[in-house]
């Protein structure tokens, strides 16, 4: 979204053909939504030990640990030892590249960050990429012989970025003021999960942070007639933090008609219904 954002404003300086030949025509880009982000890693860190004592997945002794693997992932950011950072947190929780089980799976018994009710992924996650490689979709979506894999490979490419803050990207885009912004947090998220979203925001640098912070916070259900709530929505101006209730991390996964009445409300501008 940075980029496109950057890129457009380029282009408003552009008379002719470019380098390439292309022409001198803006992206129509009208906002982002981002789903447990891991925006600013150095900030969001802090949220874990609340986040994991709170929900009753470590105990006390077992929370000096968290807060010591948290201070030391802090340590290194802040020392720009990035992949040193990474691996403390991939230890403590992640498990992508730590070649035994992660603490938090020592203490939990959960293999599932996403969502703290389950004790193990649902298997239908492993459906979609069998679906993709079926040799008749791949010709259908034009992807040749590729074939769609884990991402694994990739991700030990970029272990160094992992914890590389986006904040000041965030913060551009906020104070353009045309964009819409939706942050969205999973209720059930233990990766990137809400305290870690709410963490960061109090301390992110724009001229709306303390609009932000004292606005009130709306009960959202899909339909007014709802009994069920379907999560939380604090709202300044065109940016909105979610709660998506009774979500993870996969919210769409979780709770697909929340969802889709929060994709929705982005594309649409409606607001949300109390």
């Amino acid at each position: 979204s940075y980029y496109i954002h950057e890129r457009n404003l380029d282009l408003t300086k552009c008379n002719g053909p470019t380098l390439l030949n292309t022409p001198c025509q803006a992206l129509p880009f009208q906002g982002m939504a981002i789903g447990d982000g891991w925006i600013d890693p150095v900030n969001q860190m802090t949220g874990y030990p609340g986040l994991l004592y709170n929900f009753g997945l470590v105990d006390d002794n077992q929370l000096v640990k968290i807060k010591e693997n948290c201070d030391s992932t802090i340590n290194l950011i802040n020392k720009n030892e990035m992949k040193e950072a990474f691996d403390v947190w991939d230890e403590m929780l992640n498990g992508d590249v730590y070649p035994y089980p992660s603490y938090f799976f020592n203490v939990s018994g959960s293999d599932d960050y996403d969502n703290m009710l389950r004790t193990h992924a649902p298997t239908a996650f492993g459906l979609y990429p069998k679906y993709l490689n079926q040799p008749e979709v791949r010709q259908q979506i034009h992807v040749g012989n590729a074939v769609f894999n884990s991402g694994h490979e990739c991700e030990l490419h970029l272990l160094s970025d992992f914890h590389v803050s986006f904040a000041d990207e965030l913060v551009t885009l906020l104070e353009y003021g045309k964009y819409n912004i939706f942050l969205y947090s999973g209720q059930l998220d233990i990766i990137i999960g809400a305290p870690l979203t709410e963490a960061f925001l109090k301390v992110l640098p724009w001229s709306g942070k303390d609009e932000y912070l004292n606005a009130p916070k709306t009960v959202w259900r899909v339909d007014p007639s709802d009994a069920e709530v379907a999560g939380y929505v604090k709202t300044v101006g065109k940016f909105s933090y979610i709660i998506v209730r009774g979500a993870g991390h996969i919210a769409p996964y979780d709770q697909p008609q929340r969802m889709l009445d929060m994709i929705q409300k982005f594309v649409s501008g409606d607001p949300f219904k109390p």
